[in-house]
């Protein structure tokens, strides 16, 4: 179905940005729960702060020193701890918040017995020191300030004076325990180094008495020069033997060249070793001073003088005697090899015999080592032992706490608890975000709908007009339209009344339908009130009952049932003429539902209704028609198609959404998707109508589009 573009102009088209006016009046509508949650969450806290025990606090300030002053120059404490690591400061502050050390504190004061500190119990007798020790914990806290090396030792009690006395009667315990523990492990050292220094002593004995035993079994006093001696000794034959090798390899090479050779005297006379004998020697000089002489001779005689003649035959008889001196240099070099070959076994054996001296030298040297070895370890660890004992013995009446007081705690005359201001200020904060959420949860939970915004919202619908809440019960006959012409209701229809004629101007709209989704909305209220007021207007105007089921028309207008109406004319008992009743404003008649039947879907059929309400149309510029609950029964899905506008009654804050998005459905599944909404007794601070006499200066909303 068009919609009149003058009508959407005239209801407007909201952006679809936050809307706050839903939160606005769910709280405004329950407003008293709002303040009543307020009032009584700030009675709450006034009580509390009112009634509370005050608290107060102290702090005690201890100081980590670094490095602790060493009174004896050069002299160390057995407590080695490096204190300057976050982890060991953080275990500190929890030996403060020890157990242990509370019952130390609890038991050096005596505090269990104390009623200041801790009430008696009902009996009238004191409390254990392990509950005393508890409650102690519950008000003593220990804290390491961040980036320093200072510990705040805080406690509470509800006597200021109480509070410092604990602050710092912990601050002080603790520096005690220390050095308590401290004395305890230096005395413990000490005597452990005594039992070491014992043991100790009687071990370096040993060592010693072993070491000389050593030395004078071996004779190890002079062992060092013994092995200086054979190392130099070693070392000479080693030399020895190198050379003898070369000259034995030297000799068994010529040796076996003067075999290969055999009866070759000037190769012989090649091979070193041949040439090295003294008879081939001494003969090979003589060969060659013949040689020499024959030369000269050669020079001054001929070959045939005598001095020429006895020169060679010299010389023939010395090399003669050199070649016989040659067939015997194989033996002699033999004899030579033979003589190289036994050097050299001879001072392989030395070295072998000096090597083994040696190594029993380095394995006496060795066990000679060890035995010095240990003697001076056992010396230097019982040296080491004796140093520590006496540095324990001078440090065992200076030693000192790494902890110090640096800031006593002082008596506070200011509570730390409770803050009553604070308290009072957020409780009132939060009693009213308390109520507020309350107040706008009830509100979306409800599933009602209690403004036209959110009826458009469910419905997809526009609002046409929003009736307000009635002022008074009125009596069945009496209607605000008639009675109270200037009334905010009244206004309300006609406003209904202008809607509809801008709907889809241009085209003539003579029949409306008002429906609803369930029993109870008020569509017959409607129905009748939009009758009027079409009459007032001047249109001839008929209201029919259509609810056949539970009529009431007759009763809302006439304050009493009246019969025959529209059951007998579709029965064919009566016309339509026969059964008009003249209505309460002039150009207004009405049909009543008529007589009761047993089978009203049967008897409203869309073929019978048409008949009836097409000579309605002859006689009558408007025909509104009140039909039954579209979810209750059928009947009124039979002469929807008949109407050219529906209206869907809705009961504000009362019908649930679900419902009438139902109803709007079905008809809308049959073609006739109804025309816009009848919100009906919307309360004054429901939404963004206010109604009542225009003297007043109330604003009327309007309906909008509704895409």
């Amino acid at each position: 179905m068009k919609r009149n573009p003058d009508l959407d102009a005239l209801l407007g088209d909201k952006s679809e940005s936050f809307d706050w006016r839903p939160y606005y009046f769910a709280v405004r509508e329950r407003l008293w729960l709002v303040v009543l949650v307020f009032v009584l969450t700030l009675a709450g806290a006034v009580a509390y702060v009112t009634r509370a025990i005050p608290i107060y606090q102290s702090t005690a300030v201890m100081l980590i020193e670094q490095q602790r002053l060493m009174l004896i120059p050069g002299v160390q404490g057995v407590n080695t701890a490096d204190l300057r690591y976050i982890d060991m400061m953080k275990t500190m502050v929890e030996s403060i918040q020890s157990r242990t050390l509370y019952q130390r504190v609890i038991e050096s004061l005596n505090l269990n017995e104390n009623p200041q500190f801790i009430p008696r119990r009902p009996d009238g007798s004191s409390p254990s020191k392990e509950a005393a020790a508890g409650y102690l914990a519950g008000r003593v806290k220990a804290t390491l300030r961040n980036g320093t090396r200072l510990i705040d030792v805080v406690a509470e009690h509800r006597d200021p004076e109480m509070a410092r006395f604990l602050a710092n009667s912990v601050a002080n315990e603790f520096i005690r325990f220390g050095l308590e523990q401290r004395s305890s492990t230096t005395r413990m050292a000490h005597q452990f180094l005594l039992e070491e220094a014992d043991r100790l002593r009687d071990k370096v004995r040993k060592s010693e008495q072993a070491l000389q035993e050593y030395r004078t079994e071996h004779d190890a006093a002079f062992l060092d020069d013994k092995q200086d001696l054979v190392g130099t000794r070693l070392k000479s034959l080693n030399e020895q033997l190198s050379h003898a090798k070369e000259d034995r390899t030297r000799i068994e090479s010529d040796f076996a060249r003067v075999r290969q050779l055999g009866d070759h005297p000037d190769e012989l006379m090649e091979i070193p070793s041949v040439a090295s004998i003294p008879a081939v020697s001494q003969m090979s000089g003589a060969v060659a001073q013949k040689e020499a002489d024959l030369a000269v001779i050669q020079l001054r005689y001929k070959a045939k003088h005598y001095r020429h003649i006895i020169a060679v035959a010299e010389l023939d008889n010395f090399r003669a005697r050199l070649r016989e001196v040659l067939r015997s240099a194989g033996t002699a070099v033999e004899a030579a090899y033979n003589r190289a070959k036994e050097t050299e076994d001879k001072l392989a054996k030395e070295v072998a015999e000096q090597e083994k001296l040696r190594f029993d030298l380095d394995q006496k040297a060795v066990d000679y080592n060890v035995l010095l070895n240990e003697s001076k370890a056992d010396q230097s660890l019982f040296e080491s032992v004796l140093k520590s004992m006496k540095e324990t013995d001078l440090t065992k009446g200076l030693d000192e706490s790494p902890v110090k007081l640096v800031e006593p705690a002082v008596t506070s005359g200011i509570p730390v608890r409770p803050k009553k201001q604070q308290i009072v200020i957020s409780s009132a904060a939060g009693g009213l975000i308390l109520g507020l959420a309350l107040a706008i949860g009830a509100n979306f939970l409800f599933s009602g709908m209690r403004t036209v915004d959110y009826a458009e919202k469910t419905l997809n619908l526009p609002v046409l007009c929003a009736v307000p809440e009635r002022e008074r019960r009125r009596k069945p006959g009496e209607l605000e339209v008639v009675n109270e012409r200037h009334s905010s209701i009244t206004e309300a229809f006609r406003s209904l009344r202008a809607a509809v004629n801008l709907l889809d101007r241009g085209s003539e709209r003579r029949t409306l339908l008002v429906t609803s989704a369930v029993p109870g909305e008020g569509k017959t209220f409607i129905s009748c009130s939009t009758a009027i007021v079409l009459a007032q207007s001047g249109c001839k105007t008929l209201l029919i009952d259509a609810d056949l089921r539970k009529p009431s028309v007759s009763e809302t207008v006439f304050g009493q049932i009246i019969k025959p109406g529209l059951t007998d004319v579709l029965l064919g008992k009566a016309k339509l003429e026969e059964v008009l009743l003249e209505g309460p404003v002039d150009g207004l008649m009405v049909v009543t539902a008529g007589s009761r039947t047993q089978h009203p879907s049967e008897i409203l059929s869309e073929t019978g209704f048409r008949g009836v309400l097409e000579e309605a149309l002859l006689h009558f510029d408007r025909v509104v028609i009140d039909t039954a609950p579209v979810l209750a029964v059928s009947d009124t899905l039979t002469i929807a198609r008949l109407a050219d506008t529906i209206c869907l009654a809705v009961y504000a804050a009362k019908t649930p959404g679900p419902a009438s998005k139902r109803a709007t459905h079905l008809l809308s599944e049959i073609g006739c998707r109804p025309d816009g909404v009848v919100m009906n007794r919307l309360a004054a601070n429901a939404g963004y109508y206010y109604f009542g006499a225009y003297g007043k200066k109330e604003v009327y909303g309007a309906p909008r589009k509704v895409s």
